[in-house]
């Protein structure tokens, strides 16, 4: 589960993206293992998102043209390092966030 702190909209780049700060409460790491974020400090990741992943690039294809388009958008990802709790303790987990919509 997310809190949601900003969100942003962008359409005017070739793909159309939806960016949004979160502080994440739980989430399941690049292992796949489910934890818990530590919550104080907060820590907070920007988010990066495509609107119509898979979808046709708005500026593709020949100038004037409708329905030329070859490529499409495609979400990227990376990879953060997060404290989580472990026991009693905490540790350090890598976690895989949308961070851009690049069209190929």
């Amino acid at each position: 589960r997310q809190s949601t702190e900003d969100q942003t909209i962008h359409t005017k780049l070739s793909c159309g993206t939806r960016i949004r700060t979160i502080t994440p409460r739980v989430g399941q790491d690049v292992h796949g293992q489910l934890s818990f974020f530590v919550r104080s400090p907060a820590q907070r990741v920007e988010l990066v998102e495509c609107l119509a992943s898979d979808s046709p690039c708005e500026s593709c294809g020949e100038e004037g043209t409708p329905g030329t388009c070859t490529c499409t958008c495609t979400q990227q990802f990376s990879e953060q390092e997060l404290m989580v709790v472990q026991g009693k303790g905490q540790r350090v987990g890598l976690f895989s966030f949308p961070s851009g919509c690049y069209c190929n």
